[in-house]
C-alpha cells in the first residue's frame, strides 16, 4: 500500500504514469508466492499491473509456484517470469507452458533451443533483455556473446530493460546506448525496440493504443527534425 501511494503522489505531483509488478522469489515457500498474487490482484484496480518469479532458477523449478501463477492467470492478471538466466531453455519452456508467463526476464539461454526459439518467435511472448546486468554479473563475458542481436533480429519479440538499477544505476539511456553500439542497431532497430515495449506492456488496450499513438506521433515529429538538419538516420 505504501510503495503505491508514493507512486500514485508521483503521477499526481509529475504526471508520470506507472505501473506495479508484485515479484515472488524462486527460493521462498510457495504459500508465500500464492499469498504474493493474491495480493497483486486485489491491489489490480489501484496500479498492480502483473506479476513475476526471480531467484535463483537452479534447484528451485518455476512449476513448484503453479498455483500462484494460475491463480494469477484465473484472474487475468499479465505474468512474466526470470527464466533462462542461469539454467537451460527447459525454464523457459516451463515458464510459458506451464506458468502461462506472457514475459520472460532475461532468456539468455534461450538461443541454445532451436524449438523454444520458434515457439518464442511465433507465440504472444517478449523477453525483457537486460544487457549491462548481464555483463556484470557474468553471465556474458562481454557483449559480443549475448544473444540479444540475434533474437531482434530473427523476429523474436525483445524489449530493454534495467533489472536493478539499486545495484548498478543503469538507466534505460544506458542500455540503449549499449545497445545502439555494442550491436550497431539501424534506426528501424531502435524504433522496434521501442514498440516492441508498449506492444507488450502490462496495460489495458485502450491505454496501450493510446500509448503506441504517441510513440509514433513523437517518432515522427523526430524524423522531421532529423530531416530539417540534414542528420542521417543509423
Amino acid at each position: 500500500t505504501a510503495v503505491l501511494r508514493g507512486l500514485s503522489r508521483g503521477h499526481r505531483e509529475f504526471g508520470v504514469g506507472f505501473g506495479l509488478i508484485v515479484c515472488a522469489m524462486r527460493n521462498e515457500e510457495t504459500t508465500l508466492s500464492e499469498r504474493l498474487a493474491e495480493l497483486a490482484v486485489s491491489y489490480r484496480r489501484q496500479g498492480c499491473v502483473g506479476f513475476d518469479l526471480a531467484g535463483q532458477e537452479d534447484g528451485y523449478p518455476a512449476d513448484d509456484h503453479v498455483e500462484a501463477y494460475r491463480y494469477a492467470h484465473r484472474s487475468f492478471l499479465p505474468k512474466t517470469v526470470h527464466a533462462g538466466e542461469a539454467y537451460g531453455p527447459e525454464s523457459i519452456f516451463q515458464a510459458i507452458t506451464t506458468l502461462y508467463a506472457d514475459r520472460i526476464g532475461h532468456g539468455l539461454n534461450l538461443i541454445t533451443d532451436d524449438d523454444t526459439m520458434l515457439l518464442m518467435r511465433h507465440g504472444p511472448y517478449l523477453v525483457e533483455i537486460n544487457l549491462i546486468s548481464n555483463l556484470l554479473l557474468e553471465y556474458v563475458s562481454d557483449y559480443a556473446e549475448h544473444p540479444f542481436p540475434e533474437y531482434l533480429r530473427t523476429g523474436i519479440p525483445v524489449a530493454l530493460s534495467t533489472d536493478d538499477r539499486g545495484m548498478w544505476e543503469s538507466t534505460m539511456t544506458d542500455e540503449f546506448y549499449v545497445a545502439a553500439t555494442e550491436f550497431n542497431l539501424s534506426w528501424e532497430e531502435i524504433k522496434t525496440l521501442g514498440r516492441n515495449s508498449l506492444e507488450h506492456a502490462f496495460v489495458s488496450d485502450e491505454s496501450k493504443e493510446r500509448l503506441l499513438d504517441e510513440y509514433d506521433e513523437r517518432i515522427a515529429r523526430f524524423e522531421r527534425q532529423m530531416q530539417r538538419h540534414g542528420v542521417e538516420k543509423l
